[in-house]
């Protein structure tokens, strides 16, 4: 294994080397074991325990928490790691953030700890655990738990040296963090590719057999690990043959493999399918979408889709895609602006818009520059020589506004050049451009703009008099001084001191506005926006262009969701014509537009019918219609036609990913060209159908694949990839001559196999462990069908069936596996799994006498409320099929007529299975006929095995309504007679007739005749409209059974109500429940229920369940409904019995009130055994507040209970209660009174409250707020029960003698206590701070400062004592009095003393302008030692600015009492084109001077410059002597 190589600085690891042969896995694992050694404390002492610190390891960027623990001479350090607030932690190959990363689902907890045990500076031991709970869905109790632990032993140290000479060959330099790039590819899977594609070959010759998409999925696997010259070998051999002879549908597959392998050997072959043409419809759109997602493309790749940007045909969608793979890698690759391959991709692109953006272009032309310039914008790749030719397309004047504002965007994605930033500023501020131009011009150089830019866009713009130019700018401005969101921070900076007009019109209906909604929650890094543009030309009221743009923030990753646009131009003459003051819909009546709009469509719509059925035997005649008043021609009428365009467009994270034109002229159209279009269309559609021969296959892929990086460096992956084939035999023959006899055939062949696997484990490459899912879904059919005319009016159909039709299968299967490489899959099945099935297999075969055929099943699959351990378990099964039982069938045959008969209507129907072992030949005939007050319906059927007759009639009368029925029927012997009777009779009743009464009867006879005995069921239903209420209803209903019907089924029902009608909803809504009675006997079983109201508001019910007098089912239920109102209600249900042999009891409350509002819901079993228990209950009154929510399913999900109430205790105090609990795990505690009032005097907020959060200890937390005239007080402390943790407070008073007092206190006892006294009056001001240092150490140090300032002496007093408590000669006085001279300034002079540790130092300071023009100052110091001996020093400093830099100069000399330099020093720092923060460069030059007056120079440069998403440092060192 090679080495690799680490760059560890203070602890901290900077950078590694490896070799450039090495595999990712291979880096990922060593980048884990320098991770574990990885520490970065200052020192290794127990002061040092419980520091965070932020430090990069192969996880991410994470705050990690030091713990550290002195066992002996062993130190134990550990460390833990919060994994989700880790930054730079990507979990794809894009090394993009994923939101769902930070979401509490599905990744609920991503943690890891390591403990090092360090001895005599050694490692002896280095224990690493890294945990990861991924959890599908709230409240699952079906979870994943990944733990993985690692050990690193301390063995030995050797003294060897190693292999210098091999370590220069690691020359790739990279970060600690984990490598997403894809393995070495290989060249020893060419025949396992070649040995799947000859499966795929045998399974899809006639149709698609179900493990086809398995193979598919193992052929795209295998794709994804090889070189591009296999992919190519492969290509080549199946197109030759050389796989299979008939290779059409298995060239079709591979090619559609290829969009879905995502690795860069594909680019080179998808590039050249496109531009040759072979590549179209579907293919195209599916290799310009892989162009979009290949995560990691290489240089090759890259220079790969040179054919794509140079070729004449317009493939716009492709070469946004091509260009979108471009921008990825140089994402990944910062310095690829360098790079040859990448420069020549941006100019061919710059030459295709030289070429097509030009005045006297076509549409073509247009279409064609527009393209380019997008593609353009989404490379971002924009060196000078591409930079003017967009320029120029813009400047040029003829140009289409679409293709300028196209040329305008093309910089969305560039690095800022101020050259291009000036140009764009100027087309801006010109008054001749396009209002569209203009504004597209100002959003391109908007992110580039510096201080000065923006001064001149706001003063062009203030006095602009084009008022959509200015409206659009001066609120886009604005909207950025007002944004919350922390990426257009640069902005907002510059435009801190600016005043922007606001005296613009707002008024979006007719004018250019910029509209903005935003927020960000900087503590948490959450952030969105909706950002929309609304463009106007001047004097239109339609919007020229119109875009929305949604982006959010989340954990300080910007995150773009799309960006979709439109722009309409030439609809404005059509809107005015329309809808103008003159327009024909103002000035006609709305009875004259129904009226020309009728005229026109009878006339139009029956010259339509008379032309459409010749259109389908292809002799359509020439449509010369005679002008009509229309509706459509009194719309679009205009003296001179006109054009109208569409562009629309959608951007995903700022790449273009689709765009679409569209141009004509909307007001030539009437109803004579919307006819000629329909003639065409159909036209062409029966063209197409008339000779079809389709035989086909295609493979299509969707993959999700996340590798979550771990402590150890090995990922847990989840991964989900769905592959489909789906394989189409359509052959249909139609002939549409002028014949009598219509002939028709069509042989339909679907097949659809469909393969979904899962994984959720730790993925080693040579080896796996975890869960792994597959499901296969698939279905094969085929038939074939012809239909004729086979004498006039005798239609014949024709229909071949294989021998067996797969119409549903389904394999699913969830296990635990192993799986090492060169070893077969072990499937692991837990001890503890209980796996139940249900199981069925069989065959129905109800059509064999008639078809010979049989529907058969197969079905294995859990038991899942009696199985335990699901989704695991054996592989279950679904499957449904069509059998023939008779192989000999060759095919079915159906005849059928319609004729006229004595008045009725014949339909006879005649079918056969020629070649048959025995007869299947049916008929069935069906006559209808209609009379004065029914109609009859007769249908006959007469086949080997059967023969039947039914008959219906439908009676329908004034008030009387029936349906008769009745069958004679003979199958296999068993017969069938007698016939039913539905009568349905209607009659007015009542005082004013309001009760209307609806009776229903059912009969049951053995001959047509339906006499009163033979009368089964009774039906009342009546309803009456109430006398005292206009919409209130009655409703009652009578059920039971009669005569023969009784004897075997004895039913009783009675039911009333109340309904009141919704005049908002208009419909009749429940209002009241009267009695119902319900008594029902059947055989040994008897149902006894009723419900009664005992009181206006009280209702009880009961269901008995007998069978053979024993009580089966008893439940009784009382409900007390109170419904005032849908706002004021409460209903209470109490359901208690038994069924069989379990008791039950439910319990349910539904409150919905002023003071309450809330549901619960109890169920339980037995004596106390809770099934289900809910509450949701929020309460308020005078006296407080309160909320608890409860769920538990014992079952299923623990119990989570939150309460939390506030209690009022008086008129300023209340108590705060809250809690949460997870089963009897507390997650979380609150408790304590909180206080507050508010007066015109003084505010007060004072909270003492104690916090338990999981299994911590309790903490206790102490505010206290208050405002009032001339005071301030903050005060917060924490605590627990060993004591304080943390304190800090604040108090601000003014007395009556107008002298402030501020007293500041921060005690954080593990590492400072500090209090601070200011005394501020009119002429002095004292400050006195008391700082103890490490408190609780044995090592504390107490600091203490004391100061006093004289305004009027102009004097400083100081006092510092740095050990106050232990020794009190530790002890600086100083006191420094200020001399000036009013005549000069610039000339100050300090006289002060110093006494340290007793003895006095004096001190002489003299300032003075050398130079005011050139900022140079002066300083001159003497010193007088204690024995009395002197220094001078003397200093001088000046500033230099001009436009490109700023200099700065430093001189010191230390010189004797004889003026002899005896130290010297000059330092000099220059500041270069400063752009903060994105780009600046500071040179530094020090020359030191020693008393031998040799000189000494040392010089650095670093630069820092910045592109958004890359950040480029340099650092350069010199020294001479």
């Amino acid at each position: 294994m090679n080495p690799m190589l680490m760059a560890v600085s203070d602890g901290r690891i900077q950078h590694v080397c490896t070799f450039a042969s090495d595999d990712p896995w291979s880096i990922n694992l060593k980048k884990g074991v320098a991770s574990a050694f990885q520490n970065a404390l200052p020192t290794t002492s127990v002061v040092s325990s419980g520091l965070n610190f932020t430090e990069v390891d192969v996880i991410g960027k994470c705050p990690t928490r030091y713990d550290v623990q002195n066992e002996g001479s062993t130190l134990k350090v550990t460390k833990t790691k919060n994994h989700k607030l880790c930054q730079d932690n990507y979990f794809t190959k894009f090394g993009k953030f994923s939101a769902w990363q930070k979401a509490p689902l599905p990744l609920e907890e991503s943690k890891s700890v390591c403990r090092q045990e360090i001895t005599n500076g050694i490692y002896t031991n280095i224990i690493c655990e890294d945990k990861n709970i991924l959890r599908p869905s709230i409240g699952s109790y079906k979870y994943v738990i990944a733990h993985q632990k690692s050990t690193l032993s301390y063995q030995s140290e050797t003294n060897e040296v190693p292999d210098i000479a091999r370590f220069h060959a690691m020359h790739h330099k990279a970060s600690l963090l984990y490598d997403h790039n894809s393995q070495e590819k290989r060249i020893d899977l060419e025949d396992q590719i070649d040995l799947a594609l000859k499966k795929v070959c045998q399974k899809t010759k006639l149709n698609v057999e179900e493990d086809t998409a398995y193979l598919m999925a193992t052929i795209i696997r295998l794709l994804r690990d090889v070189r591009e010259s296999i992919i190519e070998s492969m290509l080549q051999k199946i197109a030759s043959g050389q796989i299979c002879n008939e290779h059409q549908r298995l060239e079709e597959l591979f090619l559609d493999a290829i969009a879905f392998v995502h690795e860069p050997e594909t680019v080179n072959i998808m590039v050249k399918e496109l531009i040759s043409g072979r590549a179209i419809g579907g293919r195209a759109l599916l290799y310009t979408t892989a162009l979009h997602l290949i995560p990691r493309p290489d240089i090759i790749a890259v220079a790969a889709l040179q054919p794509l940007f140079e070729v004449s045909r317009p493939l716009g969608l492709a070469k946004l895609a091509a260009a979108s793979m471009v921008h990825t890698y140089c994402r990944q690759n910062p310095h690829c602006n360098t790079m040859a391959q990448v420069r020549e991709l941006a100019s061919a692109l710059s030459q295709q818009v030289e070429q097509h953006c030009i005045p006297t272009g076509s549409e073509i032309t247009e279409h064609m520059a527009v393209a380019s310039l997008k593609a353009l914008g989404n490379m971002g790749v924009m060196h000078s020589e591409v930079a003017n030719t967009i320029i120029k397309c813009i400047e040029t004047d003829g140009i289409h506004n679409s293709v300028q504002v196209a040329a305008a965007q093309a910089f969305r994605n560039a690095e800022c050049e101020k050259y291009t930033t000036k140009q764009l500023i100027n087309i801006m501020t010109d008054e001749s451009k396009n209002t569209e131009v203009r504004i597209a011009s100002y959003l391109a150089a908007l992110p580039c703009v510096e201080k000065e830019d923006l001064l001149h866009i706001i003063s062009k713009i203030s006095a602009e008099d084009n008022t959509q130019v200015r409206g659009f700018i001066l609120s886009h401005l604005l909207n950025i001084q007002e944004t919350s969101l922390p990426y257009k921070r640069k902005l907002q900076t510059l435009l801190v001191n600016y005043v922007l007009p606001v005296n613009f019109t707002r008024d979006i209906r007719k004018y250019s506005r910029n509209v903005e909604k935003s927020f960000f929650i900087e503590p948490l890094g959450l952030g969105a926006a909706i950002e929309s543009d609304i463009i106007y030309a001047p004097g239109s009221f339609l919007p020229r262009s119109i875009n929305l743009n949604l982006t959010s923030e989340i954990g300080g990753t910007l995150k773009n969701f799309g960006e979709f646009g439109a722009r309409i131009e030439g609809l404005e003459n059509i809107f005015e014509k329309l809808l103008g003051p003159m327009a024909y819909l103002d000035k006609k009546s709305f009875s004259s537009i129904l009226h020309d709009f009728g005229e026109s469509f009878k006339e139009k719509g029956a010259r339509f019918l008379e032309d459409f059925i010749p259109v389908l035997t292809k002799q359509r005649r020439s449509v010369d219609f005679a002008t009509v008043s229309n509706f459509l021609k009194n719309i679009y009428k205009r003296e001179q036609p006109g054009l109208q365009k569409l562009d629309i467009f959608a951007r995903l994270e700022n790449q273009e990913i689709l765009y679409g034109y569209m141009a004509g002229d909307l007001r030539s159209l009437d109803t004579d060209r919307i006819s000629e279009i329909i003639y065409n269309l159909i036209d062409e559609i029966l063209g197409q159908l008339s000779d079809i021969h389709i035989n086909t296959a295609r493979a299509g892929q969707f993959r999700f694949d996340y590798s979550i990086p771990t402590i150890q460096g090995i990922p847990l992956k989840l991964q989900m990839e769905g592959t489909a084939v789906i394989g189409l035999i359509l052959e249909h023959t139609y002939n549409a001559k002028p014949h009598p006899y219509i002939m028709d055939s069509v042989h339909i062949s679907p097949g659809i196999s469909l393969q979904i696997n899962g994984f959720v484990g730790f993925d080693m490459y040579f080896g796996r462990t975890g869960i792994k899912m597959e499901n296969m879904i698939s279905t094969n059919n085929g038939l074939q069908l012809s239909l004729s005319l086979a004498e006039e009016k005798v239609l014949q159909v024709e229909v071949v069936l294989p021998e067996k039709l797969d119409l549903f299968t389904l394999k699913s299967e969830t296990y635990l596996m192993r799986d090492v490489e060169g070893h077969e899959e072990i499937k692991i099945l837990p001890k503890s799994l209980y796996d139940i099935r249900f199981q069925k297999a069989q065959c129905i075969a109800a059509l064999e006498s008639i078809l010979g055929l049989q529907i058969c099943q197969v079905i294995n699959i859990p038991n899942i409320l009696r199985s335990r351990g699901v989704p695991l378990g054996q592989q279950s099964h679904i499957k449904f099929s069509v059998e023939k039982t008779d192989p000999s069938i060759k095919k079915y045959v159906l005849l059928a007529s319609m004729h006229d008969f004595e008045g009725s209507k014949v339909i006879t129907v005649n079918t056969d299975a020629p070649g048959s072992t025995q007869s299947r030949t049916a008929k069935a005939v069906i006559s209808y006929k209609e009379e004065h007050d029914s109609m009859l319906v007769a249908i006959s059927v007469n086949s080997s095995s059967t023969e039947g007759n039914i008959w219906l009639r439908f009676i329908q009368q004034v008030d009387y309504e029936a349906l008769e029925v009745f069958v004679d029927w003979n199958s296999y012997g068993e017969e069938l007679l007698g016939g039913v009777k539905v009568e349905l009779k209607s009659v007015w009743k009542g005082h004013h007739l309001k009760t209307r009464v609806n009776e229903i009867n059912v009969y049951s006879s053995h001959n047509k005749e339906f006499p009163p005995a033979s009368k089964m069921v009774e039906i009342e239903l009546d309803k009456t409209l109430s006398d005292q209420e206009e919409n209130e209803l009655f409703v009652g209903a009578k059920v039971r059974t009669v005569n023969h019907m009784k004897q075997y089924f004895d039913l009783h029902l009675f039911l009333t109500g109340t309904f009141l009608y919704s005049q908002s909803l208009e419909i009749w809504l429940p209002r009241s429940l009267g009695d119902f009675e319900l008594n029902c006997k059947a055989g040994y079983f008897e149902v006894l229920s009723y419900i009664r109201m005992r009181l206006p508001s009280m209702y009880q019910s009961t269901i008995k369940v007998f069978r053979m007098n024993e009580d089966l089912v008893n439940i009784n239920m009382l409900q007390v409904i109170k419904l005032n109102s849908l706002f004021n209600m409460h209903i209470d249900t109490t359901i208690r019995g038994h069924i069989m042999d379990s008791l039950y009891e439910v319990s349910n409350e539904i409150t919905f009130a002023k003071e309450r509002k809330g549901i619960s819901l109890s169920v339980a079993r037995g004596e106390g055994l809770n099934i289900v228990n809910f509450v949701a209950i929020i309460a308020s009154s005078s006296s407080h507040q309160s909320m608890k929510l409860v769920i538990d399913i014992p079952a299923w999900l623990k119990a989570v209970k939150f309460e939390g109430k506030l209690t009022k205790q008086d008129e300023s105090e209340h108590m705060l209660n809250v809690a949460l609990l997870h089963g009897r795990n507390l997650i979380l505690q609150v408790h304590g009174p909180v206080r507050g009032s508010e007066s015109h005097e003084a505010s007060v907020i004072q909270a003492d409250v104690t916090v338990t959060a999981a299994k911590s200890r309790p903490f206790s937390f102490a505010i206290n707020l208050e405002w009032e005239f001339k005071k301030q007080l903050f005060d917060i402390d924490i605590g627990n029960e060993r004591g304080k943790l943390f304190s800090a407070g604040w108090l601000l008073q003014v007395d009556s003698s107008q002298q402030w007092k501020i007293r500041s206190k921060f005690d954080f006892p593990i590492l400072l206590d500090s209090n601070m006294e200011v005394l501020i009056k009119e002429k002095t001001i004292h400050i006195n701070t008391n700082n103890l240092i490490f408190p609780q150490s044995s090592t504390s140090r107490r600091i203490k400062a004391q100061t006093d300032v004289d305004f009027e002496q102009l004097a400083i007093k100081t006092d510092l004592m740095w050990d106050a408590d232990r020794d009190a000669m530790k002890k600086v006085h100083v006191q420094v009095k200020v001399i000036s001279n009013p005549l000069n300034p610039d000339h100050i002079t300090l006289h002060g003393t110093t006494v340290y540790r007793g003895e006095t130092y004096g001190l002489t300071l003299d300032t003075s302008g050398l130079n005011e023009h050139s900022w140079t100052r002066g300083v001159n110091v003497d010193i007088t030692t204690p024995r009395h001996r002197s220094l001078h020093l003397e200093t001088k400093f000046r500033v230099l600015s001009e436009s490109t830099y700023s200099k700065l100069e430093f001189i010191f000399f230390y010189k004797d009492l004889g003026n002899r330099i005896l130290r010297g020093l000059k330092h000099v720092i220059t500041l270069r084109d400063y752009h903060m923060p994105e780009e600046f460069k500071v040179e530094t030059e020090t020359l030191y001077t020693n008393p031998h007056n040799e000189e000494t120079t040392f010089k650095t440069l670093s630069s820092y410059h910045s592109t958004g998403s890359s950040q480029f440092i340099e650092h350069k060192v010199r020294q001479s002597c």
